[in-house]
């Protein structure tokens, strides 16, 4: 036999196998068990797979209705999405080579972290696909993701209401080049949700640098009114016995961020940021009634932890400005106060306030 008719041969049986494994996929029976397959190798939990699809010609594979039960509480899902979908690249025997994009749609993550009760990756996934297994080198290029229609909830506490996020979309997209090419190692991330225990809606913005393994998240959340409704809600979340009345003012700005390094083994960073306009208040611990005061402020857990309030218009004439910084917040905390005044009348009931909230201080600003 020549050269020429094995090479015809061999093509027609790469052929053949090709034209079969693609129909073969075709077939919802037979692409649902692959990805199942395929799955319970990562998976050590048990799960439940809709159907799958696979279109080699298109380059598609699409997953609908996956549902990861939690170990820990019988008859609740950790996780159950309605439908994924991933741009895929693969080879003539329906080898997956690559994938170029993944598509999240409709969900629904239920996570309980009270004690006995918090997922743990070894119940979930099989040693050799844990992330501590250490077996794969890190990624060098970006994976973009599209998720929408995605929901939360939450369980810190028993005794707290569970926190819901929902309406959650996130966009991860590779960044673009000065040259106008894509950089693959670096991408953004934008998205949105709302909070439906307090009906806050939050921006997402994020920054991912696979390069040097640098990660940057934060949440924030802009122009909204401090009313009696969001006390009420906010009142179930923490232990402080205020009337829902307590404090009115307008949230200009509030702000919530982790920075980490990926693969490095140290604890990520985390940070916040607010201001406060026109606070009313006339709680009896303040020093002072509030009217119209301005407030804004910083944290972050650097250094055992450190945190700068400012606070202004705390009287309503003259001018003020009081000055809080505490660092060593998770060691021993120090505590300096600052504060400075003008133009203030001085009356008996502000002089006998003044006098009797030893942890206020105020002196004169410089003429």
């Amino acid at each position: 036999m020549s050269w020429r008719r094995i090479l015809l041969l061999a093509a027609a049986l790469i052929a053949a196998v090709a034209g079969t494994t693609w129909f073969l996929l075709q077939r919802s029976g037979a692409a649902t068990g692959l990805v199942r397959n395929v799955i319970g190798q990562a998976l050590a939990a048990p799960f439940q797979l809709g159907r799958a699809q696979v279109d080699l010609l298109d380059g598609r594979l699409s997953v609908q209705q996956f549902v990861l039960p939690d170990p820990a509480r019988p008859g609740r899902s950790l996780v159950a999405v309605d439908d994924v979908r991933l741009s895929v690249e693969t080879d003539p025997l329906g080898g997956m080579l690559a994938i170029h994009d993944v598509s999240v749609q409709g969900a629904h993550f239920d996570l309980d972290l009270t004690a006995g009760h918090a997922p743990r990756i070894a119940d979930l996934l099989h040693k050799s696909a844990s992330p501590a297994a250490g077996s794969s080198a890190s990624p060098t290029e970006i994976t973009p993701l599209h998720v929408t229609d995605t929901s939360l909830r939450i369980r810190i506490d028993p005794s707290l209401p569970d926190l819901e996020i929902l309406d959650l979309e996130l966009h991860l997209q590779r960044n673009q080049r000065d040259d106008g090419g894509v950089d693959a190692a670096h991408g953004s991330l934008n998205g949105r949700a709302r909070i439906a225990n307090f009906d806050l809606p939050v921006e997402l913005r994020g920054d991912l640098d696979l390069a040097t393994g640098a990660a940057r998240i934060q949440a924030s959340v802009i122009d909204t009114a401090i009313d009696e409704r969001l006390l009420q809600s906010l009142l179930k979340f923490i232990n402080a016995d205020l009337p829902a009345n307590a404090v009115r003012g307008k949230l200009r700005h509030l702000l919530l961020w982790c920075e980490a390094t990926l693969g490095s083994g140290t604890p990520p960073v985390f940070g916040a940021g607010f201001q406060l306009d026109d606070v009313h208040s006339a709680l009896e611990k303040l020093p002072v009634p509030l009217h119209g005061a301005s407030m804004h402020g910083v944290a972050d857990t650097r250094g055992n932890g450190s945190a700068r309030v400012t606070a202004s218009k705390l009287l309503p004439d003259g001018e003020t400005e009081v000055i809080a910084k505490v660092t060593g917040l998770f060691a021993t905390p120090q505590i300096e106060v600052r504060g400075k005044g003008r133009n203030i009348a001085i009356d008996e009931d502000r002089k006998s306030t003044r006098l009797n909230s030893s942890h206020s201080s105020v002196s004169r600003m410089p003429s």
